[in-house]
């Protein structure tokens, strides 16, 4: 006789013991989701309040095999990157690095000071950008504009863009650590020939690179690639490679040198569409920059801090608000949760690298 309170074997049937469905388990998506709703907000808070004494520990150098200094954020700053990573990451983030001549008169040094420093501030950026698993990075270095300024300001600038170029041919750890091909985006015609002939050797020095790009638009605005594109669409009309009916968005987008190379879906090889542009030192205006780029779907910020003065934790807030915008659309949007899957599919498998 069997007890009242022996459990049935399986397959038996029991009134006292209906079927209880197992909870589902919980997807990554629904997992990331769910963390970033949680935890936002309080870790955001944290980070705020503990930035004073973070930041002074933000990086410290350490040697490489040709002796460069390459950024190497702390535990804190890699815990928080990893944490960031587990959810979705801006495949492509453009940066205008604004605010080096106000740094400089801030700190009462003179105006190259204050491009070396900003120097600085992008080889850190980048390597926390490669860390966390931006693909595409995108700065704009010198308008086309900037050839208006004071001669002397010019030459400063396009020395020390020559200086730049040189360092990474002659100490490349951190573009072959990261993987990092350069790319130099604008009309380089414009160059001094001893800048360009620097800007050249930069490329041919890190295109065995594949894994990661680095644009940096020199000298560049958006109208002048536009227009560039347009009037090669309309030569291979003329020529007859291309149907005149064939002339779309997409097409023209190819024709960028921040663009599509065919395969779609922003992971293109010169960067594609841009997720999140952050402009530095309190200017709001995109000052022809990636216009045609930043036009589907990109968070724009402007942010109130001088460009050699940017850290890691001036980025946080954007970062995240990226990734609730992607949660949001995710949650809203079916067609978004495709884009947010494959994202994820993606990162983990660059992950290894």
């Amino acid at each position: 006789m069997k007890s009242q309170h022996e459990v049935p074997s399986k397959g038996t049937y029991s009134p006292s013991t209906p079927d209880i469905p197992a909870a589902p388990m919980l997807t990554t998506s629904a997992t990331w989701l769910l963390a970033i709703i949680l935890f936002a907000g309080p870790i955001l808070a944290l980070l705020t309040h503990l930035r004073p004494v973070l930041t002074r520990h933000l990086t410290r150098p350490i040697p490489s095999r040709d002796e460069e200094a390459r950024p190497q954020p702390n535990i804190f700053v890699r815990s928080a990157l990893r944490l960031l990573s587990l959810g979705p990451v801006p495949h492509h983030v453009a940066f205008i690095m604004d605010g080096n001549r106000r740094y400089a008169r801030k700190m009462n040094v003179e105006t190259g000071v204050g491009h070396v420093a900003g120097r600085q501030t992008l080889k850190t950026t980048l390597d926390w950008c490669m860390r966390l698993g931006v693909r595409v990075v995108t700065v704009y270095a010198f308008s086309i504009e900037n050839f208006k300024r004071r001669k002397e300001e010019v030459d400063l600038l396009m020395d020390l863009a020559e200086q730049v170029f040189e360092e990474y041919v002659q100490n490349s750890s951190l573009f072959d650590y990261h993987g990092i091909s350069v790319r130099i985006v604008g009309d380089k015609s414009l160059l001094p020939p001893h800048v360009m002939q620097a800007a050249k050797r930069a490329e041919e020095a890190t295109k065995h690179n594949t894994h990661a790009i680095l644009n940096i638009c020199i000298p560049y605005t958006s109208r002048h690639e536009m227009t560039e594109a347009l009037s090669k669409a309309a030569a291979d009309v003329r020529q007859g490679r291309v149907r005149k009916e064939e002339v779309t968005e997409e097409l023209v987008d190819r024709y960028l040198e921040v663009g599509e190379d065919g395969r779609g879906g922003g992971n293109g090889t010169k960067g594609g569409a841009v997720d999140v542009l952050v402009r530095t030192s309190g200017e709001v205006r995109l000052s022809d920059f990636l216009l045609w780029q930043v036009c589907d779907d990109c968070q724009i910020h402007f942010l109130d801090v001088l460009w050699p003065e940017f850290t890691f934790w001036h980025m946080l807030p954007v970062l995240f608000s990226y990734q609730l915008k992607v949660a949001r659309q995710w949650v809203e949007e079916p067609s978004h949760r495709f884009k947010a899957a494959k994202s994820l599919q993606w990162q983990e498998t660059e992950r290894s690298f």
